[in-house]
């Protein structure tokens, strides 16, 4: 699968969230992407590869998986403000991605943003 090929990887991504897989022992970043108008929803974050292929976007360590949010989230959130939205929803999304980008990383949990529920929870 090459880059481009998938109307996903054009959606306009609102924030990302670093996400621990224990059983690979990596952090993966999901991100918080508008696939429908209007209609944000949390999924697994890919990123074109060197060859113009299509990867998963992980990362060894929580630091470094951390950081690449802060500073992603950060840019994310600019672009959002450029957008030209509805103000109620811009705002709402705007909190969405503040949350994700100013949330306490040191004591991050899986749970994406304090307003949206986990992709998966355990004993349910």
């Amino acid at each position: 699968m090459k880059w481009g090929d998938q109307k996903r990887d054009f959606h306009p991504i609102l924030a990302v969230w670093p996400e621990y897989r224990p059983l690979h022992n990596w952090w993966h970043m999901i991100e918080y992407a508008e696939s429908e108008p209007h209609k944000p929803a949390w999924r697994d974050r890919r990123v074109p590869s060197p060859d113009g292929g299509v990867k998963v976007d992980i990362y060894r360590d929580q630091d470094t998986a951390v950081e690449a949010a802060a500073t992603l989230n950060l840019r994310l959130s600019q672009a959002l403000e450029e957008r030209a939205l509805e103000e109620e929803l811009c705002c709402n999304l705007g909190d969405e991605a503040d949350q994700a980008a100013l949330c306490g990383f040191s004591s991050m949990t899986s749970i994406p943003s304090w307003n949206v529920a986990p992709a998966m929870s355990l004993g349910n």
